[in-house]
């Protein structure tokens, strides 16, 4: 069997020296087969047989789409690895990276990228109890070898080193983050060492860079959006850590089976996924809205702008769920109900004044004299094809 180190020399599917893989490094099942065919024909000493494809592969990677026969799919895949990742080769070959990394960290970005994604895509998924302990088995390895903090090593290393290419080091600390966290929810006790505080400036001194770079527009708004998301996830991990913490002050363990119901629900339940929420202004993966969209709510017009009322996509409105909150504190109160208070006040407004826009056969000009009338109380409205009348009186 070709080791990991004869596998990466030549180049795994979807690395850094393949242009085959999707823009998400995802190939289709037909993709798949051929290129194990392909390389097992040859009968090379460095091909691969279509059973030894190399264990960084990144068809392991969550597919665009959720259907039923794509998640089947890679659920099926994520079960026949976890077989090969967990045996002595497996575990090997793993060990062996991570030593690769830690010498030249920026040299396997790539390698440990598909790495991540294939942890977080095994974790969503519900397999089998053999391949669901075979995981945790792998998880403890990861946490043993401490890949979190490897993998937000070569990220910063190879950002640092390759400066038009932020994207790449956001992805990869993002799902070391992810991959922290299931480590947090499914380990007893999480061995690694990650400096948190050390990740966060990483990260703003990326996003403060980007801000000053003249070239800063032509980085795409995902970029910036994945930077924050950062931020978030880091708040969320030490809150976690907290809870954790704090409940083995009280029970003396954290896997004690008399701790608290709520608190043993609040360490293990699913979290949401930030990169789901479309975030205000700048920290949006679409950019903003409109000319008033931004995250400090002190920029907000309150009366709405006619980008405002023009916008096809839905305003931002926080969610109950506390880890989804970009602002903590007594200031992220009062943002969230600034936020709900004017949707509350202005949406029908703007849907009234949008209705009125989008008749068709009426000119957009005769919507342009506004005005303002103070001390008046509406007694009725009367609409029409031709015209909008309002009675007032004073």
């Amino acid at each position: 069997m070709p080791s990991l180190q004869d596998n990466v020399a030549e180049g795994p599917v979807g690395s850094r020296y393949d242009d085959s893989a999707g823009p998400m490094g995802y190939l289709p099942d037909d993709d798949y087969e051929s290129e194990a065919d392909s390389y097992s024909d040859t009968g090379s000493s460095s091909s691969y047989a279509s059973e030894h494809i190399a264990l960084l592969s990144s068809f392991f990677y969550k597919p665009f789409s959720d259907e039923v026969h794509h998640m089947a799919a890679l659920k099926q895949r994520c079960e026949n690895q976890l077989g090969r990742l967990t045996s002595p080769d497996g575990t090997q070959e793993l060990k062996a990276l991570i030593d690769e990394v830690l010498v030249t960290p920026a040299a396997y970005i790539n390698e440990v990228r598909a790495l991540l994604r294939f942890l977080i895509a095994a974790s969503s998924q519900h397999m089998s109890r053999s391949s669901s302990a075979s995981f945790d088995g792998l998880l403890q390895l990861v946490d043993e070898c401490n890949v979190v903090e490897v993998a937000c090593t070569a990220a910063v290393v190879y950002e640092d080193l390759n400066r038009e290419e932020p994207q790449i080091m956001a992805e990869v600390v993002q799902l070391a983050l992810q991959l922290y966290m299931v480590l947090i929810q499914k380990q007893g006790r999480v061995n690694t060492e990650l400096d948190l505080d050390w990740v966060a400036q990483s990260v703003e001194n990326v996003v403060a860079r980007l801000s000053r770079s003249r070239s800063s527009r032509s980085n795409p708004p995902v970029v910036v959006a994945d930077l924050l998301h950062i931020q978030m996830f880091l708040k969320r991990i030490k809150r976690s850590l907290a809870i954790r913490d704090k409940a083995a002050e009280v029970v003396g363990d954290a896997d004690d089976m008399d701790m608290d119901n709520i608190t043993r629900l609040r360490l293990t339940m699913p979290t949401r996924d930030l990169t789901a929420i479309d975030y205000p202004g700048k920290m949006s993966r679409f950019g903003r809205r409109h000319d008033n969209d931004y995250v400090d709510v002190g920029q907000i017009e309150i009366m709405p702008t006619l980008g405002e009322i023009m916008a096809d996509r839905s305003p931002y409105l926080p969610l109950i769920d506390h880890d989804t909150w970009h602002e903590d504190g007594v200031q992220g109160l009062a943002e969230r109900h600034f936020r709900l208070m004017r949707q509350d006040i202005m949406q029908p407004i703007i849907r009234m004044i949008k209705c009125a826009l989008n008749v068709e056969g009426v000119k957009r000009e005769m919507f342009d004299d506004y005005r303002l009338y103070e001390g008046c109380h509406v007694t009725g409205v009367s609409l029409r094809y031709e015209h909008v009348s309002v009675l007032v009186r004073r």
